[in-house]
């Protein structure tokens, strides 16, 4: 029997569909079986039978050398693409000793060498050295935690792969390009004047303010954050209306529950939101009017000033009071009225000295403002008010632990998550209640006890699947067939040389003509779908065809229909040898 080649051939032909619909596309590369054909079109994989057919080249036994993909429906200026693509398995086994069989022996070679040539052409497709580079590092990633979130690099020395710059910083410092350019152009004085005017411009009031600049000191001790806090005042309101939601989180379960819930993605992203603030200031002070003040500020005069003000200790608290924040409160407070408040503030002095001592929990409530904001929206309110409910927070005292988390995180890839929408269908749920009894599990645990003896019984015969058509020819993969359409008036067989499964069967099917009796065996046929329907022949002679086999038969006996496309079950019983032939003559015998 012929055995397929396999060529130095790329397992894979791409078309580019113009504007006329086509159907049939051609391949020349070597397989197996339709199922190791994968059909893209425009980069979306395409399922075998429902989208498209597979034709392949005929005159070979145990593959095909190309064939042609037909498309259920017509394709217009697309890419196609047909690639090979064999599951990597084996799909038998050979003996340690004694004979086996050449032709599986062959296919199975023909198929590796296929699957090697399908894996030499994706590693072509793959980011890799170049063969003329000198062997260096090893060219592998660094670990998942170290490359979140980061651009890949290559070390400036050794060439190795790292983890470069993180994506997030990379974005905020696009997202305040304008800024940067805006800053630089007045540090290198192309914007015709020079800058910080805002000090300048509120002298007067920064004189006003030096007058009770004690109280000034107590309140700058924390005034980013009460000014902070004060941002946020309409958020932490909401977030007070959710007095017993907040009282329900705050428990010990709950508390270990967000413990949990402080993974590093959550810790990155507090980290990005952090950022924002730093570029919100930035953004305050790349306006116009801060560049205008700034000019102001670029005489000489105020260049002096600026010498004598530029110590390590007047910088340090020129940058506490240079926040866009503090300027439009010194503005504010700059004013007489705000100057008699101030005043006022000073006789009760002590008080505000007591206040200024939980200074430091102000300011940890006040580097939640981000996350507090985000509380206090009406949706995060609404979802508190569902989350905080108290089957809610016993749910979510569950879910959190940290076995149940690993579970969750196993169970949320995107194969698990496709087998079970698979499995949720209402039929597959039906069906997996009825077998979810005791009894029918019962069952199932007593048939996989004996499964060794039903396989021993299950080996002793041969699938094939009936047809129905009388002509004596080869009947087809996996087929047999009578000469007679009535079962007694049979008297020859044409079976094919694979079975049913797709296992080559001839080099047994060919031996049951070996007895040297005239009566070479006894052949049982059954129904795979009714044991008492049969048929029962007495083999008579056996012709060995390319791909199939004819048995002369006679009738011995039958019961009921089998029907076209059954399936059948076949076994054979072999007739001893014809003894010798006695010699001698009888003249007369005595009853």
């Amino acid at each position: 029997m012929a055995h397929v080649t396999v060529a130095d051939t790329v397992p894979r032909v791409d078309f580019t569909v113009g504007g006329s619909s086509t159907t049939t596309f051609a391949f020349t590369f070597t397989f197996y079986d339709n199922a190791d054909i994968a059909v893209y079109v425009d980069g979306v994989k395409k399922t075998l039978t429902t989208h498209y057919t597979i034709s392949g080249t005929a005159g070979t036994d145990n593959g095909f050398v190309g064939g042609n993909v037909v498309l259920g429906t017509g394709v217009t200026n697309v890419d196609v693409s047909i690639i090979l693509d064999i599951p990597i398995a084996r799909s038998s086994d050979f003996p340690a000793s004694g004979p086996f069989n050449v032709t599986t022996l062959n296919t199975e070679l023909d198929k590796d060498t296929s699957m090697k040539r399908q894996l030499e052409h994706k590693l072509t497709r793959s980011i890799g050295m170049n063969e003329a580079e000198i062997d260096g590092p090893a060219m592998t990633l660094p670990l998942k935690a170290a490359r979140l979130g980061k651009y890949l690099a290559f070390n400036e020395t050794t060439g190795a792969v790292e983890a470069g710059a993180s994506s997030d910083d990379v974005a905020t410092l696009a997202a305040v390009t304008d800024d940067i350019a805006v800053l630089a152009d007045i540090e290198d004085g192309t914007d015709a004047t020079d800058a910080i005017q805002t000090a300048a411009g509120i002298a007067a009031n920064i004189s006003t303010v030096a007058g009770i600049s004690s109280n000034v000191t107590t309140v700058a001790g924390i005034s980013s954050a009460v000014s902070t806090v004060a941002a946020d005042a309409s958020d932490i309101g909401a977030v007070a209306t959710r007095e017993a939601e907040i009282g329900r989180l705050g428990t010990v379960a709950a508390v270990a529950d967000l413990a949990i819930l402080g993974t590093a993605d959550v810790v990155t992203d507090m980290n990005v939101l952090a950022t924002a603030d730093v570029v919100a200031d930035m953004n305050v002070l790349g306006t116009a009017d801060v560049v205008t003040d700034m000019n102001v500020l670029a005489t000489a005069d105020v260049v002096t000033d600026m010498n004598v003000l530029a110590t390590a200790d007047v910088v340090t608290d020129m940058n506490v009071l240079a926040t866009a924040d503090v300027v439009s409160d010194l503005n504010t407070l700059g004013t007489s009225d705000a100057v008699a408040d101030m005043n006022t503030l000073a006789a009760i002095a002590s008080d505000i000295t007591s206040v200024a001592a939980d200074a430091t929990d102000i300011g940890v409530v006040a580097a939640k403002a981000t996350e507090i904001g985000r509380l206090g929206t009406t949706d995060a309110v609404a979802d508190m008010a569902l989350l905080g409910t108290t089957a809610a927070v016993a749910d979510m005292a569950i879910l959190g632990t940290a076995d149940v988390v690993t579970d969750m995180n196993v169970l949320a890839t995107a194969d698990v998550v496709t087998d079970m929408n698979v499995l949720a269908t209402a039929d597959v749920v039906v069906d997996m209640n009825t077998l979810g009894t005791a009894d029918v599990v019962s069952d199932m645990d007593t048939l996989a006890a004996i499964a060794a003896s039903i396989n021993n019984v299950a080996s002793q015969a041969i699938g094939f699947t009936f047809s129905t058509t009388t002509s004596m020819a080869d009947p087809g993969s996996g087929a047999l067939r009578f000469n007679h359409g009535t079962v007694a008036s049979c008297t020859a067989i044409a079976i094919d040389d694979l079975d049913n499964s797709g296992a080559d069967v001839s080099p047994y099917v060919i031996t049951w003509d070996d007895s040297t009796n005239t009566n070479k065996g006894t052949l049982l046929i059954r129904s795979g779908a009714a044991a008492s329907t049969f048929a029962i022949f007495t083999i008579t002679g056996l012709t060995d065809n390319s791909g199939w086999t004819q048995l002369a038969v006679t009738h011995v006996a039958s019961n009921g229909t089998i029907s076209n496309a059954d399936t059948i079950f076949v076994s054979q019983l072999r007739s001893g040898d014809k003894g010798a032939d006695g010699s001698g003559s009888m003249t007369s015998f005595t009853a």
